[in-house]
């Protein structure tokens, strides 16, 4: 019986496209529309030349320092060319023998660029011109006032800033990525989508339903058999899909997935139990023929996916400030944020309570549609 239904499902073209195929056509697009975004090209390396003419010897010494510093390490920002004069360096700049030089007099940093300048090479001088005329000004201002407050001020400057700003909500520990938002969720998506196959169950099941479901109900085998074999056949496929995406999301696509399968594993089961046994209650306390019961689920998924962030990554933090109740009751939400969670997120309790909200909603679902498949008699079949 078991496998009866495992072909069946393996047969379902549709079933394959919208729980396989489309997340990935999604993902693919958003690689191709945004992977840049996130990717970090090699640092390329500056030829460049630093001409001193001013008097000041501690404004030249310390951009000295910071030069030393930027042609440092295996991938340096700068390579530094020594020349007699400026006017070497001139003829070098117009030859395009470097990339631009720094001329460095009295409380002024100049950038020169080749004839032949790049925008990397324009945008990266003005850069560090600017942070060091900048910071040089602030620390000799904070020495002329208060010199305890400037020596804290220079060793904050060397401090690493996080850019990432944990949010001022329960929604999720970090500001999500939105690149990433949409990977999970478009991976989410195709996990929700598994409730066809619960649909599909009640009308392999449910003799009021199909004609198919009428023969199934007068054989001999026990209902909670074939309930059970329906429903495990379908769970496998599921997972085999899950098993596919995951790996393509994390070696073609480079999604991260973090590194603790176990609760990865619990995720994807969790998530497609309950799917399989929400699409079972729709489609048993709905009305109509099995692709009007389809899309009616399908209705409600696609709802589900556009509030937790699929279409506009930013629109979950919306709800969380001004209704966080929709985000509670989301499953689509909750399970991004699980998601989320798992790949980034070292609070392993934030995590385990989007599981929980998952695995106790799954199990109400399940218990509901054991009741309505294995208890209903039709006295005219």
């Amino acid at each position: 019986m078991f496998k009866y239904y495992l072909r069946n499902n393996l047969r379902s073209k549709t079933f394959l496209f919208w729980c396989l195929c489309f997340p990935l056509a999604l993902m693919l697009c958003f690689k191709i529309a945004f992977g840049n975004l996130t990717t970090v090209d090699s640092i390329i390396t500056l030829d460049t030349a630093v001409i001193y003419t001013g008097e000041n010897a501690k404004y030249e010494e310390s951009f000295q320092t910071m030069m030393d510093n930027l042609t440092e390490g295996e991938e340096p920002l700068f390579k530094v060319h020594e020349y007699s004069s400026e006017d070497a360096v001139t003829k070098a700049l117009l030859k395009g023998d470097i990339d631009l030089a720094f001329k460095i007099t009295d409380g002024n940093v100049e950038v020169l660029l080749s004839n032949s300048y790049t925008d990397t090479a324009c945008a990266v001088g003005r850069a560090v011109a600017d942070t060091y005329m900048n910071n040089y000004t602030l620390i000799e201002d904070a020495f002329a006032k208060n010199p305890k407050e400037a020596m804290a001020l220079i060793d904050s400057l060397g401090e690493e800033i996080d850019v990432l700003v944990p949010a001022p909500s329960n929604f999720v520990d970090e500001s999500p990525n939105p690149y990433i938002w949409y990977f999970y969720s478009s991976f989410v998506m195709g996990m929700l989508f598994n409730s066809m196959n619960g649909v599909n169950m009640v009308y392999d099941i449910k003799a009021d339903v199909s004609s198919a479901a009428m023969r199934v109900s007068v054989s001999p085998s026990k209902k909670s058999r074939m309930i059970i074999a329906c429903f495990m056949s379908k769970l496998v496929v599921a997972l085999v899909i899950n098993i596919v995406q995951l790996f393509i999301m994390k070696n073609i696509f480079e999604v991260p997935l973090g590194n603790n399968y176990f609760k990865l594993g619990l995720f994807v089961v969790a998530c497609n139990v309950f799917a399989i046994a929400f699409g079972e209650v729709c489609g048993s306390l709905m009305k109509g023929t099995l692709d009007n019961r389809e899309n009616k689920v399908t209705a409600i998924i696609m709802t589900s996916v556009f509030l937790s962030g699929e279409m506009i990554a930013s629109l979950p933090g919306v709800l969380e400030l001004n209704c966080p109740i929709i985000n509670d009751i989301n499953p689509a939400t909750v399970m991004n944020m699980a998601f989320y969670r798992l790949a980034y997120s070292t609070k392993d309790f934030d995590f385990y309570t989007n599981m929980a909200k998952i695995i106790i909603t799954a199990i109400a679902l399940l218990a509901i549609s054991i009741v309505i498949l294995r208890r209903e008699k039709y006295a005219s079949v």
